[in-house]
């Protein structure tokens, strides 16, 4: 057999168990649009990506990194235009987005790409992404490799918004690889999410995600 009927045959065991917990995933707020792009679209956003600066980075666990377009500083609160425009590349996945009926009223204006490799130990910690400096849904497109996201019960108060749902306290996305994840609703805000390592199920995938934070009034 050849290399790529080993990797369909992986992507086909993969993918069949992403229908487990659909529904409890989609009554949280969780879409997932598998083969969001084309295997030839990942080639060209692999190549780009291979070329970028990518830093090692240890905020929400250990990475290689970098992001384009509007800039949150964390500590002093605040949104700023950034230095770095989004690619072509990039522009051409947000046109994409606008056909998704869930991100039709939405436009990311900041991306950022996340590097895993999986023998440097790396992972995604727990985490819940700022719920004042970004609005709306944090959208996230896997490439190259497979990974399982697992999401946890978070903020207090949430147990009675998660209980009327009739939903648990721990939920598994799969994440195949040209997969467009959406998260909104109770899994963007009271949940929170994580990638350990054992559930990067390849040596290397790398991650863009996408969110709209408001530039902050001077």
């Amino acid at each position: 057999r050849g290399t790529h009927d080993v990797e369909l045959e992986e992507h086909q065991r993969f993918t069949q168990g992403t229908q487990i917990g659909e529904d409890a995933l989609r009554r949280a707020g969780i879409v997932r649009l598998e083969e969001f792009v084309s295997s030839a679209t990942e080639d060209g956003l692999v190549r780009m990506l291979r070329k970028q600066a990518l830093v090692l980075s240890h905020f929400n666990g250990p990475h290689l990194g970098a992001s384009w377009g509007a800039k949150c500083d964390l500590r002093k609160r605040k949104t700023t235009q950034g230095v770095r425009d989004f690619p072509p590349e990039i522009i051409a996945v947000i046109e994409a987005m606008k056909r998704v009926p869930e991100l039709k009223d939405w436009s990311p204006n900041e991306a950022n790409v996340i590097k895993y490799v999986r023998t440097q130990g790396h992972v995604l910690k727990a985490h819940v992404d700022d719920r004042q400096l970004s609005k709306g849904p944090i959208v996230t497109l896997s490439l190259l490799g497979n990974c399982t996201m697992v999401y946890r019960r978070e903020r207090r108060g949430a147990t009675d918004k998660c209980s009327a749902a009739d939903l648990p306290s721990v939920l598994e996305a799969e994440l195949p690889r040209r997969t467009l994840q959406i998260m909104s609703g109770l899994a963007r805000y009271n949940y929170t999410h994580e990638i350990p390592n054992e559930n990067l199920h390849d040596e290397v995938r790398y991650s863009i995600t996408f969110r709209y934070s408001p530039l902050t009034k001077l």
